[in-house]
């Protein structure tokens, strides 16, 4: 698993691309996060994940099902939203595992981060995304370009069409 600063480095497109979609006003910020429920079935819900210094996180609720699931499985995937034409925008996966951050410097760092009208109430659970693999179509010139990341090899690479297992 790897931290958002060192995906950052090692996939500038694919970051780059990563972080216009889950900062992109016209999708209202949105990002589906996908948890294990304790029957090991799957729960998706919208939230907003955001990058602040190294990390890339996202805030829960204390009670959250979402944040419950995570507490017992770390494992997360996350597909960012796309705008009423994918064909123009393009749309990325990903997936990992989340830290809950309980340290008073970075908290306060992803207060001020966060994109949200006002901080979030202190109780919420924050949580860093570590993660293990990226897949993006961002729209180039027209075209979709198919891109992905591992961080077992800590390489960008273009797939091409149809080259989207992991």
């Amino acid at each position: 698993m790897t931290s958002w600063a060192d995906f950052v480095s090692q996939a500038p497109q694919l970051s780059a691309y990563m972080q216009h979609l889950i900062s992109d006003d016209a999708t209202g910020r949105i990002t589906y996060v996908a948890t294990v429920r304790k029957d090991g079935g799957p729960r998706v819900h919208p939230v907003k994940v955001f990058p602040a210094g190294d990390g890339l996180y996202l805030y829960m609720y204390p009670e959250s099902p979402k944040g419950l699931d995570l507490q017992r499985d770390p494992r997360i995937a996350l597909h960012a939203a796309v705008t009423p034409n994918p064909f123009e925008s393009g749309e990325l996966a990903a997936w990992g595992t989340t830290t809950v951050i309980t340290d008073p410097q970075v908290r306060a760092l992803a207060s001020v981060a966060a994109p949200f009208a006002s901080p979030p109430p202190e109780e919420n659970v924050l949580y860093e995304i570590s993660l293990d693999l990226v897949i993006g179509t961002p729209v180039i010139e027209g075209k979709p370009v198919h891109l992905r990341w591992r961080s077992r090899d800590g390489v960008e690479e273009d797939i091409g069409f149809g080259g989207r297992d992991s």
